[in-house]
């Protein structure tokens, strides 16, 4: 099991002390990003750069990432299937902030946060981290079992840890059925996917992407060869991989050589 309970509950007293009166609030915000990365890597999370975390299992990865636009940190929890195209740059959806999910403000941490908000909040996190967030990705680390929390959402309308627009539902699902050789079904939802990106509330950007990524999933599937669909699928696995982890094994450098020759 990639997640583990934290062992290291740090109590309000171990927690570095933040001056009170006039604090450096750029001293706090240092200590809040190293209470926030021990908090997660207690809980069986990589740190990549200073604010991100993640996780990888089976087809998914799941990441925590700390922004601070202003005078306060949000911290976003994510997920992100590795068998669709890496995109040059990490989007923060499907996902929301804690703050959303558990629908509690104090999620959110100011600058001038104490010690006892600081323990409260890694409190939260770990438990999120373990109880929520442990089963939820385990649902939907496969392709299958990603069709199958997207059958069953579409059907309850239930509540889920990460938002979904209905763009995001439709490029998930398509791409799910595509890598499992389901042509029929991600043919379908990619039309579904054109119909609701190519609209005038989306930028041209977007809209193009969004015609880009029907053009392709369209044809892998008129095409109909399950090892082209396998080649292409696990190019796209390998570089999400590697943006992830930043590793470049020899073995599946090779692997991937092979891919792109085939």
């Amino acid at each position: 099991m990639f997640l583990k309970q934290n062992k290291n509950d740090r109590g309000p007293e171990k927690i570095p002390a933040i001056e009170t009166g006039k604090p450096n609030l750029a001293d706090n915000r240092k200590i809040i990003l190293e209470r926030i990365a021990q908090c997660l890597k207690d809980c069986g999370y990589r740190q990549k750069g200073q604010q991100f975390f993640y996780v990888i299992q089976g087809d998914i990865a799941a990441f925590f990432c700390a922004e601070h636009p202003s005078d306060t940190t949000y911290v976003w929890f994510c997920v992100k299937p590795l068998y669709i195209p890496p995109l040059p740059y990490l989007t923060l959806e499907p996902g929301y902030r804690l703050s959303y999910i558990l629908h509690d403000d104090t999620m959110n941490i100011p600058d001038h946060a104490g010690k006892r908000e600081l323990y409260q909040w890694c409190k939260k996190t770990s438990s999120f981290a373990v109880n929520k967030a442990g089963p939820f990705i385990r649902d939907i680390d496969t392709a299958s079992k990603m069709v199958s929390f997207l059958d069953k959402i579409r059907s309850t309308s239930t509540n889920k840890i990460t938002g979904l627009t209905p763009i995001m539902y439709w490029e998930l699902l398509m791409y799910a059925e595509l890598s499992l050789h389901h042509y029929p079904d991600a043919e379908k939802a990619a039309r579904e996917y054109l119909s609701h990106i190519d609209i005038p509330r989306y930028t041209d950007t977007v809209r193009e992407k969004g015609r880009r990524d029907h053009m392709l999933v369209a044809s892998l599937c008129r095409a109909n060869d399950d090892e082209l669909t396998d080649r292409r699928v696990n190019v796209w696995r390998y570089e999400n991989t590697r943006y992830f982890t930043g590793k470049r094994e020899k073995e599946a450098d090779d692997r991937l050589s092979d891919e792109l020759q085939g």
